[in-house]
């Protein structure tokens, strides 16, 4: 199945895996560390079937800019 995932990474530093089983909007079963969020939700939803394209969505000095690769 083809699949389009638009995330944001925060851009910051020195940022410590955990755990983000079941938090916020998204009920992920996923129970390993992951540093962003996003990855427990792909490792939740994603199979070797699917076709990805992942759109990172980021801020810079205010101004939002969408670069799709």
């Amino acid at each position: 199945m083809k699949k389009i995932i638009f995330c944001d990474i925060p851009m910051k530093s020195n940022l410590k895996p955990m755990v983000y089983k079941g938090t916020g909007n998204a009920n992920s079963k996923y129970d390993q560390p992951v540093i962003y969020p996003i990855n427990a939700i792909l490792a939740d939803t994603i199979s070797k079937q699917d076709e990805i394209k992942v759109v990172l969505l980021r801020t810079e000095n205010a101004t939002i800019r969408v670069r799709l690769n």
